[in-house]
């Protein structure tokens, strides 16, 4: 696991966004997985939530991107 920062994430978003989702038996980008998805649960309500390749975790009451798992 890498660590990065706000830039890294700013400059690399569209690429992230347009990995695989890996939820379906086709092929599907993220951002198109992200656009159908409505609800998302959190088990338990304040741990980590994934959103298929995404993390995110609250933070001071605030729901923040954690991570993202990444194709090489």
């Amino acid at each position: 696991m890498e660590n990065r920062d706000k830039t890294w994430l700013v400059q690399n978003i569209d690429r992230l966004l347009d990995q695989d989702s890996g939820m379906s038996a086709e092929p599907e980008k993220m951002r198109v997985y992200i656009a159908k998805k409505t609800v998302v649960q959190a088990q338990p309500p304040d741990g980590p939530v994934r959103v298929a390749n995404f993390v995110f975790k609250k933070i001071g009451g605030k729901w923040l991107f954690a991570f993202a798992y990444v194709e090489d």
